[in-house]
């Protein structure tokens, strides 16, 4: 018992962890495919925390102009250092209904608003920890969706 309270004190401690902040780093369209497109959503995501935290992947829904198009996960696993900030990228596949609602708004729209939420699955050393949710929102003009330049 003594050695396994031993090591454990060598752990993080991670009762204590803040949530890392969760921003969109870029928002683009990365197959046209009419039938099934799919977006690529790049996450920036800051970790407030002074010990480095472990993602084992991620899961997010994107909305524009306040309709669902499009959900995906990623099992890249990755590492946020402490005091930092990295980026992670979701692909996303879109629900052809709900694409074909949303393209009608677009061609009618200077500016697309878009909602992306989810959360982030946080892993330690014994294991999964938990699930971190975010939510964002903002605005992107129908180019940048488009591919021709990146969102941000």
């Amino acid at each position: 018992m003594l050695q396994l309270s031993a090591c454990a004190s060598w752990l993080p401690d991670y009762r204590n962890l803040k949530e890392p902040e969760v921003s969109l780093a870029g928002l683009a369209l990365s197959d046209p495919n009419p039938l099934a497109p799919k977006f690529r959503v790049r996450l920036r995501v800051e970790n407030p925390n002074d010990i480095d935290v472990s993602l084992d992947g991620a899961a997010a829904t994107l909305e524009l102009n306040g309709r669902p198009v499009a959900t995906g996960v990623s099992r890249s696993p990755l590492t946020l250092k402490r005091l930092a900030e990295s980026e992670l990228d979701l692909d996303v596949a879109a629900q052809t209904l709900g694409m074909l609602e949303a393209a009608a708004a677009v061609l009618a729209e200077d500016q697309i608003r878009y909602r992306v939420q989810g959360h982030l699955s946080v892993l330690s050393a014994l294991g999964p920890l938990g699930r971190l949710p975010f939510s964002f929102d903002g605005a992107v003009d129908p180019a940048a969706l488009l591919g021709q330049r990146s969102a941000r």
